[in-house]
């Protein structure tokens, strides 16, 4: 199975991305593994230049464990595309049991089960994909991931800074995410960017939120440009 991940920030088109190189009837797609196996280990932000053995080795294991998280989350982004490792009764039958669980999440009672449920590899059929994506919104490990995992491709996402920003704000007026609450500063304050600039997390913290989110692009992209010198 070849391995592939796709990363970029939150709201800058990666699952779209993913989804069109999802059509493909040989690619497994994984949509934010590591919403639900987090990796308390490993930092959001690397700012060290040279991570250590240890950290590498806890990326390796947290790497193995997202590309075998078959849930609702990472499964049931519609839609759900014909594969050539499913027959078309194992497609109807996965299909019919990602309804059944998404049915039971609008369930209160049942709205844990539904998303905790791991879906077994006999109705997947996952680990007989040719091509595995795994897509990430946690832009920060990038470059982490790229060095402790030389034999995955990786895919970088970037988006421009006013489609970026106007994008969190739409999300935030739909109630589906607001990243300025969210933004992992103290681990930014860190990065050589930002201490080149002088931010420190009493400074980012003190900003308007469209600021907060305007900076957050900017030093989580150029952690991307530097995951980018990576050969993989």
């Amino acid at each position: 199975m070849r391995r592939l991940m796709l990363i970029g920030a939150p709201r800058s088109g990666t699952t779209w991305l993913s989804k069109l190189v999802e059509a493909n009837r040989m690619v497994q797609f994984l949509h934010e593994p590591d919403s639900l196996v987090y990796g308390q280990e490993i930092p959001p932000v690397l700012h060290d230049e040279v991570p250590d053995d240890a950290l590498l080795e806890a990326t390796r294991r947290h790497a193995d464990a997202l590309f075998s998280v078959f849930t609702l989350k990472t499964l049931g982004v519609a839609p759900l595309f014909p594969k050539s490792y499913r027959n078309p009764a194992q497609h109807a039958t996965l299909k019919a049991a990602l309804l059944g669980l998404r049915a039971l999440e609008q369930l209160k009672q049942t709205r844990q089960f539904s998303r905790g449920y791991r879906l077994p590899e006999a109705l997947t059929r996952s680990k007989a994909a040719p091509v595995t994506l795994v897509k990430s919104v946690i832009a920060g490990r990038a470059r982490l991931s790229a060095l402790a995992l030389p034999e995955v491709k990786f895919y970088l996402v970037g988006r421009d800074p006013r489609g970026f920003v106007a994008s969190q704000q739409e999300g935030a007026r739909l109630g589906r995410m607001q990243l300025a609450g969210q933004i992992p500063f103290t681990q930014l304050s860190k990065s050589p960017e930002a201490r080149r600039r002088g931010m420190t997390v009493e400074s980012l913290q003190g900003l308007s939120p469209v600021a907060q989110i305007t900076w957050f692009w900017l030093m989580i992209n150029e952690e991307i440009v530097r995951a980018a010198r990576e050969p993989n």
